[in-house]
């Protein structure tokens, strides 16, 4: 049996969602991506607090991987959603601090972190079916290389 996305997140712990909306001029002024943001978000050098280290190292230590997915709307907002799963080196609510505070740094932006309940009710209905992950969801970390979105859930 295959396992969406939304299952893995309502059964297996650790899972969040984070929702980042940007204003896309800022975006374009600071030529930030959804994929460029990421990787600042979890390889860049810069560094919020020195006790808990730079970017990657934060990441590295605190995040498994996940997927992420963006979309562009009519109102000027690029949004992009993190589906992560922490690994709880520290406490939940350090590492949502973290997050939150390193996207800022990155870009001006609005951080929202929770469960499903953030994504609206059609996303939450593509990401139970199995052609809306493999085509709209973006891995990385533990489950970058793996051979299927499903395999790596289950």
């Amino acid at each position: 049996m295959n396992t969406t996305l939304i299952q893995s997140m309502n059964t297996q712990k650790g899972w969040y969602v984070v929702k980042v909306k940007i204003n896309a001029e800022d975006a374009i002024q600071k030529s930030i991506t959804p994929s460029k943001l990421y990787r600042d978000l979890s390889n860049s050098k810069q560094s919020f607090n020195s006790y808990l280290g730079n970017n990657r190292t934060f990441w590295k230590k605190n995040i498994k991987g996940g997927f992420y997915h963006s979309s562009y709307s009519d109102d000027g907002l690029i949004t992009i959603y993190f589906f992560v799963q922490f690994n709880f080196d520290l406490s939940e609510k350090m590492i949502r601090t973290n997050i939150i505070v390193r996207l800022k740094r990155i870009i001006p932006c609005e951080v929202q972190i929770g469960g499903i309940e953030i994504l609206s009710p059609h996303l939450q209905q593509v990401f139970q079916i199995e052609y809306g992950m493999e085509n709209l969801l973006q891995p990385f970390g533990g489950y970058y290389n793996s051979p299927s979105l499903e395999m790596t859930l289950a």
